[in-house]
């Protein structure tokens, strides 16, 4: 009996060390759990670090002259990409400063777990010595007993041999992991002091800003001071050249007899066209040329024109309708500068035509702009040829055979005169017929075939010799004559 009490003693005893085992296994997930924080806090800041990376610092275009201001910015830019470094430098020993913290700390956990787990090793040890001893000394004790607590004491001998060689493992990783932090401390700190002397020099090269700006503007002026007028002479020269020779080409035309005034009126349309197409081409080329001499880069000033030109183009539908209807207008000779042409109520001279608006002068002296665009319909009143027509009233009494003969003789008479000759197509005007019997008056009708422009001044001239030979032939222009009847009351 007492022999087995003491049995169960023991068997007591190594099942609380049992126990004390299991619960320092504990500490042991403690410290891999910090372990593994520590490394995931780490590889999340780093995955922030490489997106937001991405970002490239601004570089001026790489020149071998650079004038005082560009010298001011490239120093600038390479304190801002310094600092940017020097930033992320410090972020990243920050991050190994954490690491290495929690390394620490997991480090520490590990050692205490394994100093638990070394004293458990050697109670374990003593308790399995101890019941060996006490078997051995009992002669009526199980030998078999005796072999399970020497194989028990034989291994706990062991595991304290291996504890004891990885808690010294554990201890010297925490020295290095403590020469570690003191290395990322100074790292830390070296960023640190870094950062604030860049952000001295930043802020000194900041105020050198208006000094190099003056600089590059001096500089500028005292390398292009015959550069300027040369090149705004070379502008002007190319504009006057282009006017020479689009007035050349003008003047070309209207010096070749089988030309038609129409097409003389379309070579002048488009000449003008031409001058206002080419005067802003030089500008535009004058203008770049200028900004590239300040040093302004005008490739993205090109591809911004672009791209503003094809947003109209898509957002302004009326302006491309009215381009294209005025090509359109142009190539088809619908109509040219000088001819007289009606656009609904709207009738006069053309002065002005562009591929986007038509200017017309009416009679009364008002300018009609109307967008090419809006032209649906034209009649083009001196195209080719154009017709004078007089209507003339003359009395019930008169005979219209006699008329005709008056009529006649003054169409063979203004026919003949040397200043009215040249004007008409198809010879003189002639008595067309009796068009109308009105109220008061026989409306004839008087008309010639005229070169175009001309039909205008020849019915101002025909209702002025038609007028005179009337009255020399006793022919009577009527008045307007109502009939009044009175009736007598009876």
């Amino acid at each position: 009996t007492r022999q087995a009490n003491e049995r169960q003693a023991s068997l007591k005893g190594w099942q609380e060390l049992a126990a004390k085992k299991m619960k320092n296994q504990d500490r042991y997930l403690q410290a891999i759990n910090i372990s593994i924080n520590a490394v995931d806090r780490r590889l999340k800041q780093l995955i922030d670090d490489s997106s937001g990376s991405k970002k490239k610092s601004k570089k001026l275009e790489e020149k071998r002259d650079l004038n005082p201001y560009q010298r001011y910015e490239a120093r600038l830019d390479e304190l801002e990409r310094q600092r940017e470094r020097q930033l992320a430098n410090q972020r990243q020993a920050e991050l190994n400063q954490k690491l290495v913290s929690g390394e620490i700390k997991s480090s520490l956990a590990l050692r205490d777990a394994q100093r638990i787990d070394l004293r458990l090793a050697s109670r374990e040890a003593k308790l399995s010595e101890e019941e060996r001893r006490r078997i051995a000394a009992t002669p009526l004790e199980e030998k078999g007993w005796l072999e399970i607590w020497q194989r028990a004491a034989t291994n706990a001998i062991g595991k304290k041999k291996r504890l004891s060689d990885e808690l010294d493992k554990t201890l010297a990783a925490l020295k290095a992991l403590e020469v570690d932090k003191q290395y990322v401390d100074y790292q830390k700190e070296l960023h640190g002091k870094e950062i604030a002397r860049i952000d001295k020099e930043i802020v000194a090269t900041r105020g050198t800003r208006t000094r190099a700006l003056r600089d590059t503007v001096t500089n500028w002026f005292r390398q292009n001071a015959w550069d300027l007028p040369i090149g705004f002479l070379l502008a002007w020269i190319l504009w006057q050249l282009a006017k020479t020779a689009t007035n050349t080409l003008v003047t070309r035309a209207k010096s070749r007899e089988k030309v038609s005034r129409a097409t003389v009126q379309q070579v002048e349309t488009l000449a003008s066209i031409a001058q206002g197409l080419l005067k802003l081409a030089i500008i535009l080329l004058t203008l770049f040329w200028f900004l590239k001499r300040l040093g302004v880069n005008v490739t993205p000033l090109l591809g911004g024109a672009a791209i503003f030109g094809l947003a109209i183009s898509f957002g302004s539908q009326n302006l491309v309708r009215d381009v294209v209807t005025g090509f359109f207008i142009l190539l088809e000779k619908q109509y040219a500068v000088g001819d007289v042409i009606q656009v609904g109520d709207i009738w006069g001279e053309v002065e002005q035509l562009t591929l986007r608006r038509t200017l017309i002068r009416g009679r009364d002296g008002k300018a009609h702009i109307i967008p090419n665009g809006a032209i649906t319909q034209v009649s083009n009143l001196t195209l080719g040829w154009s017709v004078a027509t007089v209507h003339v009233g003359v009395s019930y009494s008169a005979k219209l055979g006699h008329v005709r003969e008056v009529v006649d003789r003054v169409g063979d008479e203004m026919y003949a005169d040397e200043a009215w000759k040249d004007k008409f197509l198809e010879g003189p005007p002639r008595y067309v017929g009796l068009t109308e019997m009105a109220d008061s008056a026989l409306v004839i009708r008087v008309k010639a075939k005229t070169k175009p422009y001309q039909n205008w001044p020849i019915q101002l001239e025909l209702n002025h010799r038609l007028k005179e030979a009337f009255d020399d032939a006793g022919i009577e222009i009527p008045f307007p004559q109502r009939d009044v009847h009175l009736i007598q009351p009876k």
